[in-house]
């Protein structure tokens, strides 16, 4: 009998999406919210509604994660460089995300699934492009100086740098684990280094100019 039998790996837009929704509830819980979180996608695999996803440890030899959906059991892998692939579209939906919260529009499953879609889809010239269509830095979707005006600026700390700042925290409670702080120092890497909308800073220490 054959023990090297690997489950499906999960597609690309399921990938995005679940990595979107998983973060997003995980912020949402941080800020005290219990309740009316937003649901996961339904199944990949059956389409059956999922309560509930388990992220199991990573197989060193094909460095990959198994996911399983509950309750329906299926199990299915996600790949370091899938999620690495993914990681500026996941920041900017997540962006995204906290700008439609802000504005008390929420967002759906449904939504998130579409956009999804439509960032690794290999036929969207918007998806597929070899340079990113908002790169970091770029002010292209800023809003105008008056709007500007007008706004209280708060202190902004960017999804990748939030995400590194609490791999701080993993280091330290998981010192056996020597592949965190290249995690750590890749989510630095992809700091969008100012707000999209606003342009503001990202306050995070590791943008700050080492003293002389």
């Amino acid at each position: 009998m054959n023990n090297d039998f690997e489950p499906p790996a999960l597609s690309d837009t399921d990938v995005l999406a679940l990595s979107v929704i998983w973060e997003h509830r995980r912020q949402s819980k941080a800020d005290g919210i219990k309740i009316l979180l937003l649901p996961f996608a339904p199944c990949p695999t059956c389409g059956e509604i999922v309560d509930e996803v388990i992220i199991g440890s990573q197989n060193l030899a094909t460095l990959r994660q198994l996911v399983t959906m509950q309750p329906c059991g299926h199990v299915q892998t996600v790949s370091d460089s899938t999620l690495l692939r993914l990681q500026k579209h996941m920041g900017e939906m997540l962006a995204d995300l906290e700008d439609a919260n802000l504005r008390g529009r929420g967002a759906s499953v449904e939504a998130i699934l579409r956009e999804a879609r439509a960032r690794t889809t290999p036929d969207n010239p918007e998806a597929s492009r070899n340079t990113p269509d908002n790169p970091p830095g770029s002010t292209r979707e800023q809003l105008p100086n008056d709007i500007l005006e007008l706004l209280a600026h708060r202190t902004y700390l960017s999804t990748a740098c939030e995400t590194a700042r609490l791999l701080d925290g993993a280091i330290i409670r998981n010192p056996e684990r020597g592949d965190l702080p290249g995690w750590r120092d890749r989510m630095h890497a992809r700091c969008r280094l100012s707000q999209k909308f606003t342009g503001s800073a990202c306050s995070c220490h590791c943008h700050k100019a080492p003293a002389p």
